[in-house]
Protein backbone atom coordinates (compact mmCIF):
# COMPACT_ATOMS: atom_id res chain seq x y z
CA UNK A 1 0.00 0.00 0.00
CA UNK A 2 1.41 3.41 -0.95
CA UNK A 3 1.52 6.43 1.29
CA UNK A 4 -0.26 9.74 0.83
CA UNK A 5 1.54 12.36 -1.27
CA UNK A 6 1.26 16.02 -0.22
CA UNK A 7 2.28 19.00 -2.35
CA UNK A 8 4.41 21.95 -1.22
CA UNK A 9 1.42 24.12 -0.32
CA UNK A 10 -0.32 21.30 1.58
CA UNK A 11 -3.52 22.12 -0.34
CA UNK A 12 -3.38 19.00 -2.57
CA UNK A 13 -3.18 15.42 -1.32
CA UNK A 14 -3.57 12.07 -3.04
CA UNK A 15 -2.85 8.39 -2.51
CA UNK A 16 -1.84 6.55 -5.70
CA UNK A 17 -2.39 2.85 -6.21
CA UNK A 18 1.35 2.43 -6.80
CA UNK A 19 4.37 4.73 -6.58
CA UNK A 20 7.74 4.28 -8.28
CA UNK A 21 11.05 6.10 -8.70
CA UNK A 22 12.86 4.55 -11.69
CA UNK A 23 16.47 5.40 -12.46
CA UNK A 24 16.90 3.90 -15.94
CA UNK A 25 14.86 3.89 -19.15
CA UNK A 26 14.60 0.11 -19.00
CA UNK A 27 13.14 0.30 -15.51
CA UNK A 28 10.72 3.04 -16.54
CA UNK A 29 9.49 1.03 -19.55
CA UNK A 30 9.13 -2.11 -17.41
CA UNK A 31 6.95 -0.20 -14.91
CA UNK A 32 4.84 1.21 -17.72
CA UNK A 33 4.40 -2.25 -19.23
CA UNK A 34 3.43 -3.70 -15.88
CA UNK A 35 0.67 -1.08 -15.53
CA UNK A 36 -0.42 -0.98 -19.17
CA UNK A 37 -3.92 0.52 -19.46
CA UNK A 38 -3.82 2.13 -16.00
CA UNK A 39 -3.67 5.85 -15.29
CA UNK A 40 -0.07 7.18 -15.06
CA UNK A 41 0.95 10.61 -13.75
CA UNK A 42 4.41 11.99 -13.03
CA UNK A 43 5.21 13.76 -9.78
CA UNK A 44 8.07 16.26 -9.83
CA UNK A 45 9.05 18.68 -7.06
CA UNK A 46 5.40 18.90 -5.88
CA UNK A 47 5.59 22.70 -6.22
CA UNK A 48 2.29 22.97 -8.10
CA UNK A 49 -0.80 24.20 -6.28
CA UNK A 50 -3.20 22.53 -8.70
CA UNK A 51 -3.94 18.78 -8.66
CA UNK A 52 -2.03 18.41 -11.92
CA UNK A 53 -0.03 15.43 -10.63
CA UNK A 54 -2.75 13.85 -8.50
CA UNK A 55 -4.01 10.39 -9.42
CA UNK A 56 -5.59 7.31 -7.92
CA UNK A 57 -3.55 5.37 -10.45
CA UNK A 58 0.22 5.07 -10.73
CA UNK A 59 2.55 7.89 -9.63
CA UNK A 60 6.02 7.96 -11.18
CA UNK A 61 8.74 10.12 -9.64
CA UNK A 62 11.31 10.94 -12.34
CA UNK A 63 13.86 12.38 -9.91
CA UNK A 64 16.32 9.65 -10.88
CA UNK A 65 16.58 11.12 -14.40
CA UNK A 66 18.85 14.08 -13.66
CA UNK A 67 21.67 13.85 -16.22
CA UNK A 68 23.10 17.00 -17.81
CA UNK A 69 25.05 17.01 -21.10
CA UNK A 70 26.25 20.13 -22.92
CA UNK A 71 26.95 19.95 -26.64
CA UNK A 72 27.33 22.22 -29.66
CA UNK A 73 25.10 21.76 -32.69
CA UNK A 74 25.22 24.07 -35.73
CA UNK A 75 27.15 26.67 -33.73
CA UNK A 76 24.43 26.70 -31.05
CA UNK A 77 25.17 25.33 -27.60
CA UNK A 78 22.43 23.06 -26.23
CA UNK A 79 21.98 21.19 -22.99
CA UNK A 80 20.29 17.79 -22.83
CA UNK A 81 18.83 17.42 -19.35
CA UNK A 82 16.92 14.64 -17.67
CA UNK A 83 13.29 15.42 -16.95
CA UNK A 84 13.76 14.95 -13.20
CA UNK A 85 16.73 17.33 -12.89
CA UNK A 86 16.08 20.21 -10.48
CA UNK A 87 16.70 23.60 -12.10
CA UNK A 88 19.18 24.62 -9.38
CA UNK A 89 21.23 21.46 -10.02
CA UNK A 90 21.14 22.12 -13.76
CA UNK A 91 22.40 25.67 -13.25
CA UNK A 92 25.15 24.46 -10.92
CA UNK A 93 26.41 22.01 -13.52
CA UNK A 94 26.21 24.53 -16.36
CA UNK A 95 28.13 27.14 -14.42
CA UNK A 96 30.77 24.75 -13.07
CA UNK A 97 31.71 23.41 -16.52
CA UNK A 98 30.89 26.17 -18.99
CA UNK A 99 30.18 29.87 -19.56
CA UNK A 100 26.58 29.17 -20.52
CA UNK A 101 23.24 29.40 -18.77
CA UNK A 102 19.54 28.86 -19.42
CA UNK A 103 17.73 31.20 -21.82
CA UNK A 104 15.25 32.23 -19.09
CA UNK A 105 14.62 31.72 -15.40
CA UNK A 106 11.56 31.74 -13.18
CA UNK A 107 11.48 33.14 -9.67
CA UNK A 108 12.41 29.86 -7.99
CA UNK A 109 14.81 27.04 -8.83
CA UNK A 110 13.32 24.11 -6.89
CA UNK A 111 11.17 22.75 -9.74
CA UNK A 112 12.31 19.95 -11.97
CA UNK A 113 12.94 20.88 -15.58
CA UNK A 114 10.07 18.69 -16.80
CA UNK A 115 7.66 20.14 -14.25
CA UNK A 116 8.55 23.70 -15.21
CA UNK A 117 8.18 22.95 -18.92
CA UNK A 118 4.97 20.95 -18.61
CA UNK A 119 3.14 23.75 -16.77
CA UNK A 120 4.53 26.76 -18.65
CA UNK A 121 6.55 28.19 -15.75
CA UNK A 122 8.12 31.56 -16.57
CA UNK A 123 10.00 34.57 -15.25
CA UNK A 124 9.51 38.16 -16.33
CA UNK A 125 10.35 39.94 -19.58
CA UNK A 126 10.90 36.80 -21.64
CA UNK A 127 9.16 33.63 -22.70
CA UNK A 128 8.99 30.67 -20.35
CA UNK A 129 11.23 27.61 -20.59
CA UNK A 130 8.56 25.76 -22.60
CA UNK A 131 9.09 28.12 -25.53
CA UNK A 132 12.76 27.14 -25.86
CA UNK A 133 12.47 23.33 -25.92
CA UNK A 134 14.15 22.21 -29.17
CA UNK A 135 13.33 18.51 -28.84
CA UNK A 136 12.33 15.97 -26.23
CA UNK A 137 12.46 12.25 -25.64
CA UNK A 138 9.09 11.05 -24.39
CA UNK A 139 8.04 7.72 -22.87
CA UNK A 140 4.58 6.59 -23.90
CA UNK A 141 2.66 3.63 -25.33
CA UNK A 142 2.65 2.82 -29.03
CA UNK A 143 -0.85 3.82 -30.18
CA UNK A 144 -1.32 0.56 -32.14
CA UNK A 145 0.58 -2.14 -30.24
CA UNK A 146 0.23 -0.62 -26.79
CA UNK A 147 3.88 -1.39 -26.02
CA UNK A 148 5.82 1.17 -23.93
CA UNK A 149 8.49 3.03 -25.89
CA UNK A 150 10.67 6.13 -25.85
CA UNK A 151 10.32 8.37 -28.91
CA UNK A 152 12.03 11.61 -29.97
CA UNK A 153 9.82 14.60 -30.67
CA UNK A 154 11.54 17.42 -32.54
CA UNK A 155 9.11 19.29 -34.78
CA UNK A 156 5.55 20.08 -35.79
CA UNK A 157 2.44 20.27 -33.66
CA UNK A 158 3.70 17.37 -31.58
CA UNK A 159 6.68 19.40 -30.37
CA UNK A 160 4.45 22.40 -29.69
CA UNK A 161 2.20 20.13 -27.61
CA UNK A 162 5.10 18.60 -25.67
CA UNK A 163 6.47 22.08 -24.86
CA UNK A 164 3.59 22.57 -22.43
CA UNK A 165 1.79 19.25 -22.20
CA UNK A 166 0.42 19.17 -18.63
CA UNK A 167 1.60 15.56 -18.53
CA UNK A 168 -0.87 14.56 -21.28
CA UNK A 169 1.73 13.91 -24.00
CA UNK A 170 3.66 11.25 -22.10
CA UNK A 171 6.59 11.19 -19.68
CA UNK A 172 9.46 13.58 -20.41
CA UNK A 173 12.62 11.47 -20.20
CA UNK A 174 14.90 14.31 -21.26
CA UNK A 175 14.70 17.58 -23.16
CA UNK A 176 17.07 19.65 -25.27
CA UNK A 177 17.23 23.39 -24.65
CA UNK A 178 19.48 25.99 -26.33
CA UNK A 179 21.74 27.85 -23.93
CA UNK A 180 22.83 31.46 -23.89
CA UNK A 181 26.09 32.97 -22.64
CA UNK A 182 26.13 33.82 -18.95
CA UNK A 183 25.17 37.43 -18.33
CA UNK A 184 24.81 40.04 -15.65
CA UNK A 185 21.72 41.92 -14.55
CA UNK A 186 21.58 45.42 -13.09
CA UNK A 187 18.73 45.67 -10.61
CA UNK A 188 17.29 48.53 -8.58
CA UNK A 189 13.98 49.19 -6.83
CA UNK A 190 11.83 52.22 -7.59
CA UNK A 191 8.58 53.50 -6.11
CA UNK A 192 5.67 54.86 -8.16
CA UNK A 193 2.22 56.12 -7.33
CA UNK A 194 0.79 55.61 -10.83
CA UNK A 195 0.95 52.50 -12.96
CA UNK A 196 1.37 54.49 -16.18
CA UNK A 197 4.61 56.07 -14.93
CA UNK A 198 5.91 52.67 -13.86
CA UNK A 199 5.15 51.06 -17.21
CA UNK A 200 6.79 53.95 -19.07
CA UNK A 201 9.98 53.33 -17.09
CA UNK A 202 9.86 49.52 -17.30
CA UNK A 203 9.63 49.39 -21.09
CA UNK A 204 13.34 50.26 -21.36
CA UNK A 205 14.35 47.54 -18.87
CA UNK A 206 13.39 44.21 -20.36
CA UNK A 207 13.51 41.86 -17.36
CA UNK A 208 11.61 44.07 -14.92
CA UNK A 209 8.65 43.09 -12.77
CA UNK A 210 6.65 45.01 -10.20
CA UNK A 211 4.40 44.62 -7.20
CA UNK A 212 1.21 46.46 -6.30
CA UNK A 213 0.50 46.96 -2.62
CA UNK A 214 -3.01 46.10 -1.41
CA UNK A 215 -4.86 48.91 0.39
CA UNK A 216 -2.19 51.44 -0.65
CA UNK A 217 -1.45 53.56 -3.72
CA UNK A 218 2.12 52.41 -4.25
CA UNK A 219 3.78 50.26 -6.90
CA UNK A 220 7.37 49.02 -6.55
CA UNK A 221 9.32 48.26 -9.72
CA UNK A 222 12.23 45.84 -9.75
CA UNK A 223 14.01 47.57 -12.63
CA UNK A 224 16.17 44.93 -14.31
CA UNK A 225 18.49 45.37 -17.27
CA UNK A 226 20.61 42.52 -18.71
CA UNK A 227 24.24 43.31 -19.55
CA UNK A 228 27.08 41.28 -21.02
CA UNK A 229 29.17 39.06 -18.76
CA UNK A 230 32.32 40.75 -17.48
CA UNK A 231 34.58 40.59 -14.44
CA UNK A 232 33.25 42.73 -11.59
CA UNK A 233 35.47 45.01 -9.55
CA UNK A 234 35.99 44.21 -5.87
CA UNK A 235 33.59 47.01 -4.96
CA UNK A 236 30.91 45.68 -7.31
CA UNK A 237 31.39 42.18 -5.90
CA UNK A 238 31.08 43.52 -2.37
CA UNK A 239 27.88 45.40 -3.23
CA UNK A 240 26.48 42.32 -4.92
CA UNK A 241 27.28 40.19 -1.89
CA UNK A 242 25.63 42.63 0.50
CA UNK A 243 22.62 42.87 -1.79
CA UNK A 244 22.26 39.07 -1.80
CA UNK A 245 22.28 39.09 1.98
CA UNK A 246 19.72 41.90 2.04
CA UNK A 247 17.43 40.02 -0.36
CA UNK A 248 17.72 36.81 1.62
CA UNK A 249 17.28 38.18 5.13
CA UNK A 250 15.09 41.14 4.15
CA UNK A 251 12.80 39.84 1.40
CA UNK A 252 12.95 36.07 1.80
CA UNK A 253 12.98 35.94 5.61
CA UNK A 254 11.88 39.18 7.32
CA UNK A 255 9.13 40.13 4.87
CA UNK A 256 7.61 36.69 5.05
CA UNK A 257 7.79 36.63 8.83
CA UNK A 258 5.94 39.94 8.88
CA UNK A 259 3.38 38.65 6.41
CA UNK A 260 2.69 35.47 8.35
CA UNK A 261 2.00 37.62 11.41
CA UNK A 262 -0.05 40.16 9.47
CA UNK A 263 -2.59 37.66 8.15
CA UNK A 264 -4.32 37.40 11.54
CA UNK A 265 -4.55 41.16 12.15
CA UNK A 266 -7.22 43.74 11.31
CA UNK A 267 -7.92 45.60 8.09
CA UNK A 268 -6.45 48.76 9.64
CA UNK A 269 -3.22 46.88 10.40
CA UNK A 270 -3.06 45.70 6.80
CA UNK A 271 -3.48 49.27 5.54
CA UNK A 272 -0.72 50.57 7.80
CA UNK A 273 1.66 47.74 6.90
CA UNK A 274 1.40 48.29 3.15
CA UNK A 275 1.81 52.05 3.54
CA UNK A 276 4.96 51.52 5.60
CA UNK A 277 6.44 48.70 3.48
CA UNK A 278 8.09 50.96 0.82
CA UNK A 279 10.08 52.63 3.60
CA UNK A 280 11.62 49.26 4.49
CA UNK A 281 13.02 48.76 0.99
CA UNK A 282 16.35 49.92 -0.40
CA UNK A 283 15.24 52.17 -3.27
CA UNK A 284 17.14 53.75 -6.19
CA UNK A 285 20.38 51.84 -5.54
CA UNK A 286 21.46 49.88 -8.65
CA UNK A 287 23.41 46.67 -8.10
CA UNK A 288 25.03 44.47 -10.75
CA UNK A 289 25.24 40.72 -10.19
CA UNK A 290 24.98 37.49 -12.15
CA UNK A 291 21.58 36.74 -13.61
CA UNK A 292 20.74 33.74 -11.44
CA UNK A 293 21.18 35.71 -8.22
CA UNK A 294 19.16 38.68 -9.50
CA UNK A 295 16.26 36.85 -11.12
CA UNK A 296 15.42 34.29 -8.44
CA UNK A 297 14.11 34.22 -4.88
CA UNK A 298 13.80 31.71 -2.04
CA UNK A 299 10.01 31.43 -1.97
CA UNK A 300 10.21 27.81 -0.90
CA UNK A 301 11.25 28.80 2.63
CA UNK A 302 7.66 29.52 3.70
CA UNK A 303 4.72 27.35 2.75
CA UNK A 304 2.14 29.19 0.66
CA UNK A 305 -0.46 28.87 -2.10
CA UNK A 306 -0.61 30.91 -5.30
CA UNK A 307 -3.05 31.72 -8.08
CA UNK A 308 -1.60 33.39 -11.17
CA UNK A 309 -3.89 35.13 -13.66
CA UNK A 310 -2.74 36.17 -17.15
CA UNK A 311 -4.28 39.18 -18.88
CA UNK A 312 -3.45 40.62 -22.33
CA UNK A 313 -1.05 43.56 -22.09
CA UNK A 314 -3.63 46.03 -23.41
CA UNK A 315 -5.91 45.26 -20.43
CA UNK A 316 -3.30 45.42 -17.67
CA UNK A 317 -4.28 48.77 -16.17
CA UNK A 318 -7.97 47.82 -16.12
CA UNK A 319 -7.15 44.45 -14.54
CA UNK A 320 -5.04 46.11 -11.84
CA UNK A 321 -8.00 48.36 -11.04
CA UNK A 322 -10.29 45.34 -10.68
CA UNK A 323 -7.84 43.67 -8.29
CA UNK A 324 -7.28 46.81 -6.25
CA UNK A 325 -10.94 47.76 -5.88
CA UNK A 326 -12.22 44.22 -5.34
CA UNK A 327 -9.69 43.66 -2.55
CA UNK A 328 -11.12 46.70 -0.77
CA UNK A 329 -14.63 45.34 -1.24
CA UNK A 330 -13.93 41.85 0.11
CA UNK A 331 -12.07 43.46 3.03
CA UNK A 332 -15.37 45.16 3.88
CA UNK A 333 -14.52 48.67 2.66
CA UNK A 334 -17.00 48.74 -0.21
CA UNK A 335 -17.65 52.44 0.29
CA UNK A 336 -14.08 53.19 -0.82
CA UNK A 337 -14.65 51.68 -4.26
CA UNK A 338 -15.73 54.11 -7.03
CA UNK A 339 -19.37 53.95 -8.08
CA UNK A 340 -18.40 53.54 -11.74
CA UNK A 341 -16.43 50.41 -10.80
CA UNK A 342 -19.50 48.90 -9.17
CA UNK A 343 -21.64 49.88 -12.16
CA UNK A 344 -19.25 48.14 -14.57
CA UNK A 345 -19.39 44.96 -12.50
CA UNK A 346 -23.17 45.13 -12.32
CA UNK A 347 -23.44 45.31 -16.12
CA UNK A 348 -21.56 42.01 -16.38
CA UNK A 349 -23.39 40.28 -13.51
CA UNK A 350 -20.27 40.32 -11.33
CA UNK A 351 -21.33 42.72 -8.57
CA UNK A 352 -23.60 40.37 -6.61
CA UNK A 353 -20.82 37.81 -6.34
CA UNK A 354 -18.46 40.44 -4.99
CA UNK A 355 -21.03 41.75 -2.51
CA UNK A 356 -21.52 38.22 -1.21
CA UNK A 357 -17.81 38.14 -0.28
CA UNK A 358 -17.82 41.50 1.50
CA UNK A 359 -15.85 41.33 4.74
CA UNK A 360 -14.69 37.76 4.10
CA UNK A 361 -11.05 38.17 3.12
CA UNK A 362 -7.95 40.26 3.86
CA UNK A 363 -5.07 39.93 1.44
CA UNK A 364 -1.72 39.94 3.25
CA UNK A 365 0.87 39.83 0.44
CA UNK A 366 1.84 42.18 -2.43
CA UNK A 367 0.42 41.33 -5.86
CA UNK A 368 3.34 40.33 -8.10
CA UNK A 369 3.06 41.37 -11.78
CA UNK A 370 5.28 40.02 -14.57
CA UNK A 371 5.43 40.52 -18.32
CA UNK A 372 5.59 37.41 -20.54
CA UNK A 373 6.39 37.50 -24.24
CA UNK A 374 4.44 35.40 -26.79
CA UNK A 375 5.36 31.71 -26.68
CA UNK A 376 5.53 29.19 -29.52
CA UNK A 377 3.41 26.52 -27.85
CA UNK A 378 -0.17 25.29 -28.15
CA UNK A 379 -1.57 25.81 -24.65
CA UNK A 380 0.95 27.55 -22.40
CA UNK A 381 -0.62 30.62 -20.78
CA UNK A 382 1.35 32.97 -23.06
CA UNK A 383 0.80 30.96 -26.24
CA UNK A 384 -0.20 32.97 -29.30
CA UNK A 385 1.03 36.24 -30.74
CA UNK A 386 0.40 38.78 -27.98
CA UNK A 387 2.21 39.87 -24.83
CA UNK A 388 0.69 38.99 -21.46
CA UNK A 389 1.02 40.20 -17.89
CA UNK A 390 0.55 37.78 -15.02
CA UNK A 391 -0.80 38.80 -11.62
CA UNK A 392 0.12 36.46 -8.77
CA UNK A 393 -1.89 36.29 -5.56
CA UNK A 394 -0.09 34.52 -2.73
CA UNK A 395 -1.60 33.32 0.52
CA UNK A 396 0.31 32.15 3.59
CA UNK A 397 -2.85 31.24 5.45
CA UNK A 398 -3.50 27.72 6.78
CA UNK A 399 -7.24 28.22 6.31
CA UNK A 400 -7.75 28.81 2.60
CA UNK A 401 -11.55 28.96 2.37
CA UNK A 402 -11.78 32.74 2.17
CA UNK A 403 -8.77 32.96 -0.17
CA UNK A 404 -10.28 30.35 -2.47
CA UNK A 405 -13.60 32.18 -2.49
CA UNK A 406 -12.00 35.45 -3.53
CA UNK A 407 -9.78 33.74 -6.13
CA UNK A 408 -12.82 32.13 -7.73
CA UNK A 409 -14.58 35.47 -8.04
CA UNK A 410 -11.47 37.30 -9.32
CA UNK A 411 -10.53 34.60 -11.84
CA UNK A 412 -14.05 34.64 -13.23
CA UNK A 413 -14.21 38.46 -13.31
CA UNK A 414 -10.91 38.85 -15.15
CA UNK A 415 -11.83 36.00 -17.49
CA UNK A 416 -15.20 37.51 -18.37
CA UNK A 417 -13.92 41.07 -18.76
CA UNK A 418 -10.49 40.61 -20.30
CA UNK A 419 -10.14 37.03 -21.49
CA UNK A 420 -7.81 36.10 -18.62
CA UNK A 421 -6.05 32.74 -18.53
CA UNK A 422 -5.08 30.89 -15.34
CA UNK A 423 -1.74 29.20 -14.67
CA UNK A 424 -2.23 25.45 -15.12
CA UNK A 425 0.17 24.55 -12.31
CA UNK A 426 -1.27 26.89 -9.68
CA UNK A 427 -4.63 27.26 -7.99
CA UNK A 428 -7.07 27.17 -10.90
CA UNK A 429 -10.74 27.70 -9.97
CA UNK A 430 -12.04 27.81 -13.57
CA UNK A 431 -12.85 24.94 -15.94
CA UNK A 432 -12.76 24.38 -19.68
CA UNK A 433 -16.05 26.19 -20.25
CA UNK A 434 -14.27 29.45 -19.37
CA UNK A 435 -10.74 28.57 -20.49
CA UNK A 436 -11.11 26.63 -23.75
CA UNK A 437 -12.34 29.61 -25.85
CA UNK A 438 -9.10 31.46 -24.98
CA UNK A 439 -6.82 28.84 -26.59
CA UNK A 440 -7.26 28.73 -30.40
CA UNK A 441 -4.89 25.75 -30.63
CA UNK A 442 -6.52 23.68 -27.89
CA UNK A 443 -8.23 21.32 -30.34
CA UNK A 444 -4.90 20.74 -32.09
CA UNK A 445 -3.35 19.91 -28.71
CA UNK A 446 -6.15 17.50 -27.87
CA UNK A 447 -5.84 15.84 -31.28
CA UNK A 448 -2.10 15.27 -30.71
CA UNK A 449 -2.83 13.74 -27.31
CA UNK A 450 -5.61 11.58 -28.70
CA UNK A 451 -3.41 10.31 -31.54
CA UNK A 452 -0.62 9.21 -29.22
CA UNK A 453 -2.66 8.35 -26.13
CA UNK A 454 -6.08 7.19 -27.38
CA UNK A 455 -6.97 5.62 -24.02
CA UNK A 456 -6.06 8.74 -22.06
CA UNK A 457 -3.80 6.94 -19.60
CA UNK A 458 -1.64 10.05 -19.11
CA UNK A 459 -4.58 12.26 -18.16
CA UNK A 460 -6.28 12.81 -14.82
CA UNK A 461 -9.47 14.45 -13.55
CA UNK A 462 -7.83 17.86 -13.35
CA UNK A 463 -6.69 18.07 -16.96
CA UNK A 464 -10.04 16.70 -18.09
CA UNK A 465 -11.73 19.48 -16.14
CA UNK A 466 -9.60 22.39 -17.37
CA UNK A 467 -9.02 21.17 -20.94
CA UNK A 468 -12.38 19.51 -21.61
CA UNK A 469 -11.14 16.13 -22.82
CA UNK A 470 -14.36 14.54 -21.65
CA UNK A 471 -16.26 16.59 -24.27
CA UNK A 472 -13.87 15.78 -27.15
Amino acid sequence: MTTEIVNFGHNIRWTPSHSYRPTTEAELLEIMGRHRGEKLRVVASKHSWSPIAATEGVTIDMGGFSSVEIYEDDEVVHVTVGGGCVIQDLLNQLHSSSEWTLPTLGAIKRQTIAGAISTGTHGSGSQGLSHFVASARVARFHPETGDPEVVTVSDGDELLAVRCGLGCTGILVDVQIPCRPRYLVEESLHRYTTLSDLLSDAQDHSLSFFIMLPYANDFILWRRTPTEWRPLSWLQRAKAGLYRLHKFFGSDILLHCLVTGLKSLSFTAHQRFFKILPKLLVLDRPVVDESEAQLTLEHHLFRHVEMEVFVPAQHLEQAVTVVKESLLAVAGDLGATPSEFREDLSKQDLLDGLLALRGSYLHHYPIVVRRILPEDTLISMASGDQTWYSLSLFSYSRNLDSYNGYCEWLANALNVRFGARIHWGKHCPLDHHSLAPLYPDLETFKNVCQAHDPKGVFRNEYVDRVLGFETA
